[in-house]
């Protein structure tokens, strides 16, 4: 969606969201399931014991806390995704990383983590990015996600009303016509 003021938004998809969460939920089940299992079933009746009291709690915590910011992320009203000719306002992930002004943009990449591809934003100063998020777990999963594929910002099309193909030659697009018309300006200034 375009507005009149040269930007594009890319609204939340409330359909994958939901379907995100439910998934969630079904994995908080789940885990569930499994410490009920351990507790009420004999030792010499399971395969492998004590399997249900490690990962059940693992499965609760990991996808009830996923289960808790797609619930909050079903409410939020702003689009998730912005691009203008400043940059890229990300709101699309669990944490709204913000604004990411074009003058900050290295290159657009995508990179695969088991069978999730993502788009990563490789940025100048990365560790300011980090260093600027309030939550103590996006500090750390951004950290993570810089020390392994050389980017602390992923944006992902899941919650998003596109595709993640789409999405990519929007950003890279609008990234390269950004960079054209930094290169206008200075090819200008040195003909004046």
């Amino acid at each position: 969606m375009t507005t009149p003021s040269n930007q594009i938004e890319i609204p939340l998809s409330k359909t994958k969201l939901f379907l995100l969460f439910a998934g969630s939920l079904v994995f908080v089940i789940l885990g569930i399931w499994l410490i009920w299992y351990e507790l009420t079933t004999s030792p010499y009746d399971r395969k492998r014991p004590y399997f249900g009291l490690v990962i059940g709690p693992l499965a609760i915590i990991f996808f009830g806390t996923a289960a808790y910011f797609l619930c909050k992320k079903l409410f939020d009203r702003k689009p998730g995704l912005i691009i203008s000719d400043e940059g890229i306002f990300d709101n699309s992930g669990a944490f709204s990383i913000g604004l990411i002004p074009w003058t900050d943009v290295l290159r657009i990449k995508e990179v695969s983590v088991g069978k999730q591809t993502f788009i990563n934003v490789v940025v100048k100063d990365p560790l300011a990015y980090i260093a600027r998020q309030k939550e103590p777990i996006q500090r750390r999963l951004m950290k993570m996600s810089y020390d392994m594929y050389g980017s602390a910002i992923g944006i992902t099309s899941n919650g998003l009303q596109c595709r993640r193909k789409d999405l990519l030659e929007l950003l890279k697009t609008n990234f390269r016509k950004w960079k054209r018309k930094q290169n206008q300006i200075v090819n200008d200034n040195h003909i004046s």
